[in-house]
């Protein structure tokens, strides 16, 4: 779940040609509560793909709880489909042709420049 903090992975998974990114993570509550959603979103427009995020929920030995939330965000980082807290599966229509038109008309991931 670190692996969502690095904008370069996930761009150069969308270089690679890559239309959805699964992201499964453990978050705590207290960090998934305020970084869970925006890390995710900022990588579904930076990226144009789509975002599968599975995140685990519940309690854990030593007290330490999990956040949850699994979600599905298109790549204009819109929320499709979406958990509460508990268990459960979430399911969403991904539209590949609306991906390929976003991708055209917003072509951010050919203009990216090392600084």
């Amino acid at each position: 779940c670190y692996d969502i903090r690095f904008p370069a992975l996930f761009h150069r998974l969308s270089v690679l040609g890559t239309d959805i990114v699964v992201v499964p993570a453990a978050f705590t509550v207290p960090t998934g509560e305020v970084h869970w959603l925006p890390l995710l979103q900022a990588r579904a427009i930076e990226s144009l793909v789509y975002v599968v995020a599975a995140g685990q929920w519940g309690e854990h030995a030593g007290g330490r709880r999990t956040y949850g939330h699994s979600l599905i965000l298109g790549p204009w980082g819109e929320r499709l489909a979406e958990l509460p807290a508990g268990p459960g599966v979430v399911c969403a229509d991904l539209d590949m042709i609306r991906l390929a038109e976003l991708r055209q008309r917003f072509p951010t991931v050919q203009h990216r420049r090392e600084l």
